[in-house]
């Protein structure tokens, strides 16, 4: 399946390892890594990402959440969607990143004993600044007919453009994570379809199909490991 001018191309689980690996050596490793994962192992658009609060991946004892169901008002579908965190790097890495954040004192509250100190109401994912990302209201035109305003996170799609070249990954964006996870699903994994359309948010699996991106090095590659 040829790639569309301008589409965000999948990435191998090599080239996943590789882009974690380099994420780890730049500023803010952790938060980076955290960001690869959800993307490419939850396939988060980036903006869902951006909108994750703390209480969204923690109980109020500490303890990290297997999975968590994202509410409508942050999806693009503004449908509500389970999302299952059991990956293990994930789990390692969100829980290195909420200790990090307890540490430097990031979004917590004073004497507060439960979500580790954490504000539950914080975002999930901070920028350098130690703030959530930045949010911009943009209009989309739904099957119906009707214009729904969504909302885009560009700075965080930036981080991610900037990741993946400084990872020398030509050819991605943030959108990356979501088509990696749809096609090692269904191409080294063999998850059926209607398995993956749900897992992305698509009401009809038709919508899941141009996500899918086979070509011959894929093809071998589905011979190989993927990622774990």
């Amino acid at each position: 399946m040829p790639l569309k001018p301008n589409r965000a191309r999948a990435l191998y689980p090599k080239e996943i390892k590789h882009a974690l690996k380099v994420a780890g050596v730049c500023q803010n490793p952790l938060r980076n890594q955290l960001v690869l994962l959800l993307s490419h192992c939850c396939g988060l658009r980036i903006t869902e990402i951006a909108l994750l609060r703390v209480r969204d991946v923690l109980y109020s004892s500490g303890a990290l959440r297997k999975e968590i169901q994202l509410p409508a008002s942050i999806t693009k579908s503004n449908r509500t969607r389970l999302v299952w965190l059991h990956h293990k790097n994930l789990q390692r890495v969100l829980d290195q990143w909420v200790m990090f954040r307890a540490e430097k004192k990031l979004g917590t509250k004073s004497h507060y004993s439960r979500y580790r100190g954490l504000n539950p109401d914080s975002k999930l994912v901070l920028s350098n600044r130690g703030s959530g990302f930045s949010l911009q209201p943009k209009k989309r035109l739904l099957d119906t007919g009707e214009i729904r305003t969504y909302w885009a996170s560009d700075s965080l799609e930036q981080a991610m453009r900037n990741l993946y070249k400084k990872c020398g990954l030509v050819g991605c964006s943030s959108h990356s994570g979501r088509r990696s996870f749809a096609t090692n699903l269904i191409c080294l994994q063999d998850v059926e379809l209607d398995v993956v359309a749900r897992l992305l948010g698509h009401s009809d699996p038709a919508h899941t199909i141009p996500y899918i991106e086979v070509r011959a090095e894929r093809v071998k590659a589905m011979y190989a490991c993927a990622l774990d």
